[in-house]
């Protein structure tokens, strides 16, 4: 089951603008419409709305507060991106506080999928409500960024790009991997089930690494890069074939196929901060690696299972 009819309508009419929007960035100028921001401009109004549709539904509570999340994102998602046009510091900081309010209200959702019983002995919907767990984190660290504030030192593109990474990997590989699960059978539904398993284990081992050691980060990336290449073979072996319509098929393998490109680069650049080398570079990883993430495997995937689920 999926979220109630309402709530899907003003999920994917949002959804729909966050994309358009996102794309008629690239022809704007300043702060708003840098690449970095471009992308959490899609993350906000495109991807979590589309998460919140296409996800599992957790039962009766699950949809109420589906429902009302559904109202609150637009508003909040539009205060988010407006600190990112907004100056750093108290008015930037304030705005993006609208959509850490608009985050604690998903995890929520999250933790409401798991009031049944059943609910609780299922492994894709704990997985779910992990990914959901995981935006709070990332609307926090979105708050800092634009709050102009560097904890521990970091650089303040870490600072925003652990926003970004919270707002992607983390919340859509899971619910993907559930997506994937839901369909498959025997060994491959195994294999997608332990994808997003895989993927909600990885997240703190790289966040930790930020911290304790580049090595650390380096684990991190390699555990999520097998992840979600487990994740990407099954689809396209199992998932994809499966689909009823042709639109869905070809966005569910370019979703696929974008963690090709995606997940080594996400390797080699953590390999080359442990080595002390550069091989890639943070403004090309952010083009390639943010680019082919963002709207390859996230956007993709999302709408191709939003589009089946209408058929």
């Amino acid at each position: 089951m999926l979220a109630p009819a309402r709530a899907r309508t003003v999920l994917l009419t949002t959804a729909v603008f966050g994309i358009a929007l996102g794309v008629a960035l690239r022809f704007g100028e300043g702060p708003g419409a840098s690449p970095v921001s471009r992308v959490l401009t899609l993350a906000v109004l495109g991807v979590v709305p589309l998460v919140l549709a296409v996800a599992p539904s957790g039962g009766e509570a699950w949809d109420r507060l589906v429902t009302m999340t559904a109202f609150v994102l637009p508003p909040a998602g539009l205060a988010a991106v407006g600190a990112l046009w907004a100056d750093t510091g108290v008015t930037g900081g304030g705005l993006a506080s609208a959509w850490m309010g608009l985050a604690i209200l998903v995890a929520i959702v999250g933790v409401s999928g798991l009031s049944r019983p059943e609910a609780r002995r299922d492994p894709r919907a704990w997985t779910v409500t992990v990914a959901l767990l995981y935006l709070p984190v990332g609307a926090g660290w979105l708050v800092m960024a634009r709050m102009g504030l560097s904890p521990l030192g970091f650089d303040p593109m870490i600072v925003v790009l652990t926003a970004v990474h919270f707002h992607f990997a983390a919340l859509v590989g899971p619910v993907l991997a559930a997506r994937a699960a839901g369909v498959l059978e025997g060994r491959t539904r195994r294999v997608a089930i332990g994808s997003g398993l895989a993927v909600v284990a990885a997240m703190p081992i790289v966040a930790a690494g930020l911290v304790v050691s580049p090595g650390l980060a380096l684990v991190g990336a390699v555990v999520l890069a097998v992840a979600l290449l487990a994740l990407a073979a099954v689809t396209l072996l199992g998932v994809v074939p499966a689909l009823r319509r042709r639109g869905p098929k070809a966005l569910l393998a370019i979703s696929a196929l974008s963690l090709l490109l995606s997940m080594p680069l996400a390797v080699v650049y953590a390999y080359g901060q442990v080595a002390g080398t550069d091989p890639i570079g943070l403004e090309w990883m952010v083009r390639l690696h943010g680019f082919a993430n963002a709207h390859g495997f996230a956007v993709c995937g999302l709408l191709a299972w939003a589009i089946e689920d209408r058929a």
